[in-house]
């Protein structure tokens, strides 16, 4: 099932029975996964899930059938699909990916996937993440879903470093956990390069501008090329109000924007989302919204 053309990388498409807001359905968590689904099945490249596939620990049943039935396309009948796991998906029997057949847990135990030799660590904390990646074998790289010291530099905001990784080990580390569109990440010695897929589904508007995901290139150097594919995703609107003139001045800029449909999408992901927010004494926001 594997080739020699690369793989397609997502994570934290964070599958939920709600949407960004409760009443929001379904089928917005599920639409980026078909997207990237369908694309390997067209380049006949295998997906690699770097973590929380799914936004609960215990998702219903429901919801696990059509993520499977979705993930059997690429594998089964497709060029197959590996899995780590997350924070909010992890179990620690049975990866909630690997109900989809065909699906490989991938460990410390390099699997090749698309020519690339690749080893896997699920979610851990600080604490024991950095005694874990002592132990991980040379290969091609490594996927992780864990929040980077170099991508999430302020206190207490991480809790992985590139640096733990001893010397020679691996030159990639694909990555979960960062929910926002990053450049690439380095360490130190800029021996060892980082790359965050880009969530797959936005949790919160601060998310924007767009969900992504990465098309990696055959393994002909030690950095390998990537592309970062945009996703189609229902249109979020923000809106800041602290005065009567922004709220004056929203009421055309609503009507424009609502007006909005994006032909692309199926019918139920057109309609947009527009959150507001607004200053506690402006008055008239109720009855305008």
């Amino acid at each position: 099932m594997s080739n020699t053309k690369g793989f397609c990388c997502i994570a934290d498409c964070h599958i939920d029975t709600r949407g960004l807001r409760p009443d929001i359905p379904t089928r917005d968590t599920l639409f980026p996964l078909e997207q990237v689904v369908q694309y390997c099945l067209e380049q006949d490249k295998p997906l690699l899930i770097a973590g929380d596939l799914f936004d609960k620990s215990l998702p219903p049943s429901r919801l696990v059938n059509q993520v499977v039935e979705i993930i059997e396309r690429v594998s089964v009948d497709g060029p197959g699909c590996w899995a780590t796991q997350g924070n909010h998906d992890r179990d620690p029997e049975y990866p909630w990916a690997c109900h989809a057949k065909g699906v490989r847990w991938l460990g410390l135990t390099p699997e090749i996937v698309g020519g690339h030799e690749l080893v896997g660590i699920d979610f851990m904390p600080a604490g024991q993440i950095s005694q874990a990646l002592t132990q991980i074998p040379r290969c091609d790289g490594l996927v992780l879903h864990q929040a980077l010291k170099q991508g999430l530099g302020f206190k207490d905001a991480w809790n992985c470093d590139l640096d733990w990784i001893p010397a020679g080990r691996t030159r990639n580390v694909w990555i979960g956990d960062l929910h926002r569109v990053m450049d690439e990440l380095w360490s130190t010695d800029h021996q060892i390069r980082a790359l965050y897929t880009g969530s797959q589904y936005m949790t919160t508007v601060d998310e924007s501008p767009t969900p992504s995901f990465l098309d990696v290139g055959p393994m002909t150097s030690p950095h390998p090329e990537y592309t970062r594919h945009p996703l189609l995703h229902r249109p979020v609107h923000e809106l800041i109000l602290e005065t009567p003139e922004h709220l004056e001045a929203a009421i055309d800029r609503v009507g424009a924007l609502m007006g909005v449909r994006d032909d692309r999408l199926p019918e139920e992901l057109r309609a947009p989302i527009m959150i507001v927010r607004y200053a506690a004494g402006l008055q008239g926001v109720q009855k305008v919204f």
